[in-house]
C-alpha cells in the first residue's frame, strides 16, 4: 500500500509538470485554416510545399519537418502557427514571406535554423519559447518591422548574424544571461545597420505603407497604380498612363518622371497625418503640384514632395514602394536623396545627365534593381547606395567578364583577387567602399582621369602600400578612403583640393604638389550620432568652437539662458549650442514650399532657434537615430496662453512638424520638444487658447520626457511574465504537486 501511494504521488508530480508545459488552453481545439490537401507532406512527415491561399495557417499535426522553401515567397501568408509536433524547420522555409506579421512557435522545436524567417519585412511578432536552444545564421535577417523579441535563458547559441538588418529591434532577456550579453553586443552592431540612423520609422504612424505601396494611399491609390493628377511619374508592370512619354532604353520600356508636378508623400517625426487636398502643378517644379484625392491635414503632420524644386529626389521618397518598375528621371535632377528608392520594387532606372550625387543608401536593398545607367556627371556616390541590388549582387556572383563594375565614369564595385590592381582608363569616381577590406591588394595604379575617391573606398586593405595618386587629376579623397592600410607615404597632385577625416592613417606622410594647402572636410556619415568613432580623430573644424573637450556626461548647454536638454542614452559629454534668431531663411523657404499643406492654418509671432549638438570633435551632429534629444526652452510671456506649432526642416529643406509641450515647474514654464535630427526650429502661435489640461506639471522640466525602458528584463520581470503566462495552469498544477508530495511523505501512524 505504501509503495502504491508513492507511485501515485510520483505520477501526480509528473502530471503537475506536464500541465505547466501544455500548449495554451484552447489551442488544442483550434482547427487548421486550410484543408490538409493544401499541404504537401511526404511519408517522413516533411512538409515540402504549401499550396494553399489562406493568410492564417496552422501547420497540421502530421508534419514533423517544415522543408526548405516550403512557404518561400508566399505573399499571402500573414500568420503561421507551428504545432508542437514540428521538430525541425529547414533553411529558407519562410524566406521572403513579405506579409507575414506573426509567428507562433510550438514546443517541439529546439532551434530556429539558418535563414528560416529571413527577409520577412512585415514580421512584427515572434515568440521564442524556452525549448529553443539555438537561433541560426541570418534566421531573422532584414525583418525590418521586428521591434521587440524576448529570448529565454535556455537559448544558449545565437549566431552573430541572426538579427542582421533588424535596425529597430529591442531584445528582452534576463540580466546577466547569455541572451542578455548577446543583446548588448547586438546593439553595438545595430548602429552600423544602414537604416539605423536615417529611417527611425517608416511613416508618420510607424507603418510601412506610406508611399503608395499598399494601404497607405499616399503616392498611389493602394491598388498598384500611381493615380496622380499630373502625368504618370512611374511605371508599374500594369499601368502606363501617358503613352507619349514612353521611351525604349536598353530594350525596356520606361516612362519619364514629370518633375514639374511632383508626387507627395507623408513625412514627420513620429506623428499621425491625414491626406491632403488636390492641387494643380504650376509648371515650375517648385512643389505646388499635389496628389489627387487628398484633404488638408490638421496639426498632426505635414506631407512632403518626392521631388523638391525639380532638382532633388527627396530622402525616403519611394522607400518600400512596391509599385515601381522601370523609372527614368527628368534632366533637372541633381541629387538622388538618401534611401529614396531603398527596399522598393524598382527594377530599372535611367539616371539623367547632370546628376551630381547619389545619396546614402539611395537604392539599398532594392532587390529587383538589375539595370542602372550612371552618367559621367556624377561626382559622389555615398555608402550603401547600391548595396544589395540585383545589379551589384549579380556582378559579385560572377556576371560579366570584368572584375570592375563600371557605369559612366563611376567604379561601383570590385570582385577581383589580384595583389596588383590597375583601374581602367576613364574612371573618374571610385564609389564608397568599392575595394573595402580587399586584404590581398598590395598596390593600385590609378588612371589620369581619376577625380574623386569615395568614403572607405580602400579602407581595410591592410597590405596596400603603393599608389600613384600624383599621376592623376585627383580633386578629393573622402573620409577613411585609405584608412587602415599600409601606406606610409603619399604624394597628391596639383589638382588636389580637399581630403576628409581619416582619409589616410595618422602615420602616413602626405605631401602636396600644389601651391595651395588642401582643406579638411567631412562627410554626412560623420554627423550621425552613432558614428562617434568616425569623429574620434577628427580635425577641428570651423563649424563651431569647442572650448573644452571635457564636461559632464550628458548634454552641456550654452548660448540661450535657462535652456535644458537631455539626450537619451548619452554615455559621454555632448555640447549643445542654442541661439535665438530674428528670422531664418531656410525655414522661410520651407514654409513657402509647403504653402499648399499649411493653407488656412494660423502661424503667428514666430520664435526662431538654431540648435547645434557636438562632441569634442567640433563636428555638428545632425542625425540622432533612436536617441531622441529633448530640449526645454523658457517660455516667453506671450507663449503661456496660446497653443503652439513647432516646425523645422529636413535635409532636403522640406517642412516637418514636431509636437511641443508647455511644462510648468518650480523653475518656471518651458516649451519642450523631442527631436531626432537637428536644424533650425520655429515656434508659432496658433490662435487657439491653452487650457489647464494642455499644461504639463512636473518638478523637473525633463520629467515628462523620461528615457525608454532598458532593453532587458530583470529576474523579477521574467518571473512575473512567466506567472502571467501560466496563470490558468498554476492551480491545477499546484493541486497535483501538493497531493503528490502528501502521498509520498504520508506515513500511517501505528496504534
Amino acid at each position: 500500500m505504501r509503495k502504491l501511494r508513492k507511485l501515485l504521488g510520483a505520477i501526480m508530480l509528473i502530471l503537475s509538470v506536464v500541465v505547466m508545459q501544455l500548449p495554451a488552453f484552447g489551442a488544442e481545439a483550434a482547427e487548421t485554416t486550410a484543408s490538409v490537401s493544401e499541404f504537401v507532406v511526404d511519408s517522413d512527415g516533411v512538409l515540402t510545399k504549401y499550396n494553399g491561399t489562406s493568410s492564417s495557417v496552422i501547420v497540421p499535426a502530421n508534419v514533423v519537418t517544415i522543408g526548405t522553401d516550403a512557404f518561400r515567397d508566399n505573399s499571402k501568408l500573414t500568420s503561421i502557427v507551428i504545432s508542437d509536433n514540428v521538430k525541425y524547420i529547414e533553411p529558407y522555409a519562410f524566406w521572403n514571406c513579405s506579409n507575414l506579421t506573426m509567428v507562433s512557435i510550438g514546443k517541439g522545436l529546439t532551434e530556429i535554423g539558418d535563414f528560416v524567417f529571413a527577409n520577412c519585412k512585415s514580421l512584427a511578432s515572434a515568440n521564442i519559447p524556452s525549448n529553443i536552444t539555438r537561433i541560426g545564421i541570418y534566421a531573422f535577417q532584414d525583418d525590418i518591422s521586428l521591434t521587440d523579441i524576448t529570448i529565454p535563458i535556455e537559448t544558449m547559441d545565437i549566431h552573430k548574424t541572426a538579427f542582421d538588418g533588424c535596425y529597430k529591434l529591442v531584445i528582452h532577456a534576463m540580466e546577466g544571461s547569455y541572451p542578455w550579453k548577446y543583446a548588448e553586443e547586438f546593439y553595438e552592431r545595430q548602429k552600423e545597420f544602414p537604416e539605423y540612423e536615417d529611417v527611425p520609422t517608416y511613416g508618420p504612424d510607424g507603418n510601412t505603407d506610406n508611399n503608395g505601396n499598399g494601404t497607405g494611399d499616399n503616392n498611389g491609390s493602394g491598388d498598384g497604380t500611381t493615380d496622380n493628377a499630373d502625368n504618370s511619374v512611374i511605371i508599374s508592370d500594369e499601368v502606363i498612363k501617358d503613352i507619349s512619354s514612353v521611351h525604349v532604353v536598353g530594350n525596356k520600356a520606361v516612362i519619364f518622371m514629370n518633375g514639374t508636378s511632383p508626387n507627395v508623400y507623408f513625412g514627420g517625426q513620429n506623428v499621425n497625418v491625414e491626406n491632403i487636398a488636390d492641387g494643380e502643378g504650376d509648371g515650375t517644379g517648385s512643389g505646388t503640384g499635389i496628389d489627387a484625392g487628398a484633404s488638408v491635414g490638421n496639426a498632426s503632420g505635414l506631407p512632403k514632395y518626392t521631388i523638391v524644386d525639380g532638382t532633388v529626389v527627396a530622402d525616403q521618397a519611394y522607400y518600400m514602394n512596391n509599385t515601381l518598375s522601370y523609372v527614368a528621371l527628368p534632366e533637372t535632377i541633381k541629387e538622388i536623396g538618401e534611401f529614396s528608392y531603398a527596399r522598393s520594387s524598382i527594377s530599372s532606372i535611367v539616371l539623367p545627365e547632370g546628376l551630381e550625387k547619389i545619396g546614402y543608401g539611395a537604392f539599398y536593398h532594392a532587390d529587383d534593381l538589375g539595370y542602372v545607367t550612371i552618367p559621367d556627371s556624377v561626382k559622389k556616390i555615398e555608402p550603401n547606395a547600391f548595396e544589395h541590388t540585383k545589379w551589384v549582387d549579380d556582378f559579385r556572383n560572377g556576371e560579366g567578364d570584368s572584375d570592375f563594375l563600371i557605369s559612366g565614369g563611376a567604379l561601383i564595385a570590385y570582385r577581383g583577387s589580384a595583389e596588383e590592381v590597375e583601374i581602367p582608363d576613364g574612371v573618374k569616381l571610385i564609389a564608397a567602399k568599392a575595394f573595402e577590406n580587399h586584404t590581398e591588394i598590395k598596390s593600385v595604379k590609378f588612371p589620369e582621369s581619376l577625380v574623386t575617391i569615395g568614403e572607405d573606398a580602400f579602407a581595410g586593405c591592410k597590405k596596400l602600400a603603393f599608389v600613384n595618386l600624383e599621376e592623376t587629376g585627383l580633386y578629393s579623397v573622402l573620409d577613411r578612403a585609405f584608412y587602415n592600410t599600409a601606406l606610409k607615404e603619399v604624394t597628391l597632385p596639383e589638382t588636389f583640393v580637399s581630403y576628409g577625416i581619416n582619409a589616410f592613417d595618422p602615420d602616413c606622410n602626405i605631401s602636396f604638389n600644389g601651391t595651395i594647402t588642401p582643406t579638411m572636410t567631412h562627410e554626412s556619415t560623420a554627423e550621425r550620432l552613432s558614428n562617434g568613432d568616425y569623429r574620434e580623430n577628427a580635425y577641428k573644424t570651423d563649424l563651431t568652437e569647442v572650448s573644452v573637450s571635457t564636461g559632464e556626461v550628458g548634454v552641456n548647454v550654452s548660448g540661450l539662458d535657462g535652456v535644458k536638454a537631455m539626450l537619451e542614452g548619452a554615455t559621454k559629454p555632448y555640447y549643445l549650442y542654442i541661439t535665438k534668431l530674428e528670422n531664418d531663411q531656410e525655414l522661410s523657404d520651407a514654409l513657402k514650399r509647403a504653402d499648399k499643406f499649411i493653407e488656412g492654418r494660423v502661424l503667428s509671432e514666430p520664435l526662431y532657434y538654431d540648435i547645434e549638438l557636438t562632441d569634442k570633435s567640433g563636428i555638428s551632429i545632425t542625425r540622432l537615430g533612436h536617441q531622441g534629444l529633448t530640449v526645454a526652452i523658457p517660455a516667453p510671456d506671450g507663449y503661456i496662453s496660446e497653443k503652439m506649432t513647432l516646425l523645422t526642416v529636413d535635409r532636403n529643406g522640406q517642412l516637418e512638424e514636431i509636437k511641443p509641450n508647455l511644462v510648468k515647474t518650480g523653475e518656471g514654464q518651458f516649451i519642450t520638444f523631442t527631436t531626432y535630427h537637428l536644424s533650425t526650429f520655429g515656434i508659432f502661435k496658433t490662435g487657439e487658447m491653452l487650457t489647464d489640461g494642455d499644461i504639463l506639471t512636473a518638478e523637473n522640466v525633463l520629467e515628462a520626457h523620461a528615457a525608454p525602458p532598458e532593453a532587458k528584463q530583470s529576474i523579477e520581470e521574467v518571473f512575473l511574465n512567466w506567472l502571467k503566462a501560466k496563470r490558468f495552469r498554476i492551480i491545477p498544477a499546484a493541486a497535483l504537486l501538493i497531493t503528490g508530495f502528501v502521498l509520498i511523505i504520508y506515513k500511517k501512524r501505528r496504534i
